[in-house]
């Protein structure tokens, strides 16, 4: 496998009960590279998360 082929990319989860907000983080998050996943409800992603590791967890309270 060549360097150029073996670049990851960073993971990020999206968790916010706002779908246009979501929504629109994803696609910002996923323009600049990164792998996006989306969540309405925390509890939702919880298992995934720990699974996956995301690099970063974008949520709101």
């Amino acid at each position: 496998m060549s360097p150029a082929n073996s670049k990851r990319f960073p993971k990020a989860l999206v968790v916010n009960d706002d779908q246009d907000v979501s929504f629109r983080t994803y696609c910002r998050l996923n323009h600049a590279g990164y792998q996006t996943n989306t969540a309405f409800d925390g509890m939702e992603r919880i298992p995934q998360a720990t699974e996956q590791l995301p690099d970063a967890i974008l949520l709101d309270f």
